[in-house]
């Protein structure tokens, strides 16, 4: 057998700590839980941010997976011009809501956050760059599914698949799809997670022959019901915006 090269074990044990964490991690942690040294760690870490695959944060001198880590996994060097336009838009709106946003990927019956935006809030929520939700749930799901709008198994499947903390209904569900599809963005508030305000408006890139997502994350409580109309309404246009320029730079 040949010799194993430590440092690519050591980089995989650091990707895969990383996985399975629910928020940012400090170095101290990353090498006590990988049993790498602290100063190996770190020189890892940094070459793995270079690369992409891990993002730092300078604020709490934290870490995350990165997006690059999903251009690998999928081949999808192409993806390289909507992160470009897509990640200054995602920390401008967390900016101005006081909130998070993320970018959602839509493959068959699941949806993966592939890049967020933040802003300096006290209060933030438990999302992840990674992280999977099914069909339907939420506002994501709610702005995605509408291409199966007049699919009524489809939807009552993908409804019955969540477990929804707040009351929905699978009539009220097929109007907030409705609405959806009519306004151009959707609405989840309290329904999904309870405490928890979605708005998120999908898109279509053509030349990627896949369709995305934009969701603002927010505390239900720091919102009025009549500010959301305004929201998604910006979120709709900026979201234009962005397939616009996306499909330009192609």
């Amino acid at each position: 057998m040949a010799p194993r090269v430590n440092a690519v074990r050591n980089a995989h044990l650091i990707l895969k700590f990383l996985a399975d964490q629910q928020g940012p991690a400090g170095v101290a942690s990353i090498a006590r839980a990988t049993g790498i040294s602290p100063s190996s760690c770190f020189n890892i870490l940094k070459t793995l941010v270079e690369l992409k695959l891990v993002n730092f944060y300078d604020e709490t001198k934290a870490y995350t997976l990165g997006t690059g880590l999903f251009e690998l996994a999928n081949g999808r060097a192409a993806n390289q011009a909507l992160f470009a336009a897509a990640q200054p838009m995602l920390t401008e709106l967390a900016i101005a809501y006081s909130c998070q946003t993320g970018l959602w990927e839509s493959s068959n019956e699941t949806r993966t956050l592939i890049a967020m935006g933040e802003s300096q809030s006290i209060a933030s929520l438990n999302i992840r760059i990674g992280q999977t939700m099914q069909e339907g749930s939420g506002s994501s799901g709610k702005a995605l599914i509408g291409k199966h709008l007049h699919d009524k198994k489809h939807l009552l499947a993908a409804y019955e698949a969540v477990q929804w903390q707040g009351e929905m209904t699978f009539d009220k569900y097929h109007r907030q799809v409705s609405a959806a599809v009519r306004d151009g963005y959707a609405i989840d508030r309290d329904a999904y997670y309870s405490g928890v305000t979605t708005i998120s408006c999908a898109f279509d890139v053509s030349f990627l022959q896949r369709q995305f997502c934009v969701s603002l994350f927010l505390l239900s409580s720091w919102y009025a019901q009549s500010d959301l109309k305004d929201m998604g309404l910006d979120l709709k246009a900026r979201v234009k915006q962005l397939a616009e320029t996306v499909q330009t730079s192609s």
